[in-house]
């Protein structure tokens, strides 16, 4: 588990590595003599600037430098905040000072300059949206005598500095506040049948069913998964292997876990016919899950799904689906596509990708694709799908979020955009025996500025009507060598 924070508002970082100012020579500029209207100091660049205070003989300069601390200095100009930083493929959530004496230790960014391949790593348990962050460098004005004869000005010149500094930094953080991340967490498929729906619907049947898994569900401000299978009360199964169903109550209590969308384009929510998939409509819809890629008809269909995250960026969420023909004959491209006047999912076809190339080409959002596609059962995507998946990312998408194997499958960066080329199962009871069906895990990310900061994997183990974390039981380690092959 991750450690907690353990800095207080009085733990001040005295680590002399930061300590930094800048090694070059600095740029000399003169300041004016101290005195009403003196404009405030500059904006700060990555070289230190000294400002020559008076005259032709100075009588004080003043230097601009680097301090890390928690705790506001004395003069402080401007606040960064400064991030461990790993290659994404790496496993650590959290780093110490220990690791950096390692050959593959952390390095660090500003976080302002942090973007995939790299990803931020919490510092001691704490990561810069927590109010007792450490590592905020600050740019602070220093104050180096020159003359003995100024020490009587000290005071009247510390004020006024006192002053200026004040007003850019309460400026400055304003442009610049403590940073807020915004948490998106995924999940693969969601099947709360086979005895647990109704253990979610008993009294303390969360807890007996998911346990210490909860919390990681209820923290992200956005948390998507699969809906694979049909919310209805109707017995007309269509003839496949495998039919799912579960009633509205028990997609309503697997939304107060914490969903707030699903993807519906899969060969589940077919199972049940056009009955099944328009009651499955329905219910998303009077419990007010999101969900894009499905409606009553191809024009429906069409859309993708928007929410905004706490600082007014969109979300956008675009659902399709890319399966092939079941081994029992159920095709879902002739069956479950929608098309003019029929309900049905958004299909990856020809006649669909001017609009699919029109919602990913827009930069106005952080985009999602879900999508449902891939080969059962195998854990490393074959090229076919890579390729299908990546022309996402060639279009615009920022994410992509595969799942339909039923096993975990890597992650890749590719073109500036992130893929998850399966995300296996989640709830899915009834998974004993079956090859790695009982691995899973939440897929944590951190997006900051609009982009993806932070990658972590949480790993989850499937037992029969239970879910429990399974740190230490060889998931983590499978996910992130099966991603590093593909970073490869």
């Amino acid at each position: 588990m991750t450690p907690a924070c353990r800095y207080g508002k009085n733990g001040i970082v005295l680590i002399p590595l930061f300590f930094l100012m800048a090694s070059c020579s600095p740029l000399i500029v003169r300041w004016p003599d101290p005195g009403p209207g003196v404009p405030p100091p500059p904006e700060t660049a990555n070289r230190s600037v000294r400002f020559v205070v008076g005259t032709e003989n100075p009588d004080r300069i003043v230097s601009l430098g680097y301090l890390l601390t928690p705790e506001e200095p004395e003069f402080a100009l401007r606040r960064d905040f400064i991030v461990p930083v790993l290659r994404y493929t790496d496993p650590r959530i959290s780093v110490s000072l220990g690791d950096f004496a390692e050959t593959d230790g952390p390095v660090f960014r500003d976080l302002d300059d942090l973007a995939l391949p790299e990803k931020l790593a919490a510092f001691d348990g704490c990561y810069p949206d927590d109010p007792d962050y450490p590592l905020i460098r600050w740019t602070i004005l220093r104050i180096e005598e020159t003359s003995s004869r100024t020490r009587r000005r000290e005071e009247s010149l510390n004020a006024l500095l006192r002053k200026h500094c004040a007003a850019v930094l309460s400026a400055d953080c304003i442009e610049n506040p403590s940073p807020r991340m915004y948490r998106m967490a995924a999940v693969g498929d969601i099947m709360p049948g086979r005895g647990f729906g109704e253990l979610l619907l008993v009294p303390e049947g969360v807890d007996k069913a998911l346990g210490d898994v909860a919390a990681l569900l209820s923290t992200p401000d956005l948390l998507i998964g699969n809906l694979e299978t049909a919310v209805t009360e109707s017995k007309e199964a269509v003839k496949k292997s495998y039919n799912f169903k579960v009633s509205e109550d028990v997609l309503d209590a697997v939304v107060a876990l914490g969903f707030d969308f699903f993807h519906l384009a899969n060969n589940h929510g077919w199972d049940y016919g056009e009955a099944g998939f328009r009651d499955t409509l329905d219910a998303v819809n009077r419990i007010g899950a999101g969900y894009s890629g499905a409606g009553l008809d191809l024009e429906g269909a069409r859309f993708a799904w928007e929410t905004e995250t706490h600082d007014g960026r969109r979300i956008r969420v675009l659902s399709l689906g890319a399966y092939f023909t079941e081994r029992n004959g159920f095709d879902g491209a002739s069956t479950a596509a929608a098309g003019e006047g029929k309900p049905g999912v958004l299909w990856d076809s020809p006649e669909n990708e001017d609009f699919i190339r029109s919602v990913l080409v827009r930069d106005d959002a952080f985009t999602v694709v879900t999508v449902h596609g891939g080969y059962e059962w195998e854990d490393e995507p074959r090229d076919d799908m890579k390729a299908l998946y990546r022309r996402y990312v060639d279009w615009g998408a920022d994410l992509v979020l595969a799942h339909h194997p039923h096993v975990l499958q890597g992650m890749e960066f590719y073109g500036g955009g992130l893929i998850a080329y399966s995300l296996g199962n989640f709830i899915f009871p009834g998974m004993a025996g079956w090859y790695t069906g009982e691995e899973t895990g939440v897929l944590d990310l951190r997006l900051y500025d609009g982009r993806i900061v932070g990658v972590d994997f949480h790993p989850i183990r499937i037992d029969d009507t239970r879910l429990r974390r399974a740190e230490g039981e060889g998931i983590t380690k499978r996910f992130w060598e099966m991603s590093a092959e593909l970073d490869s």
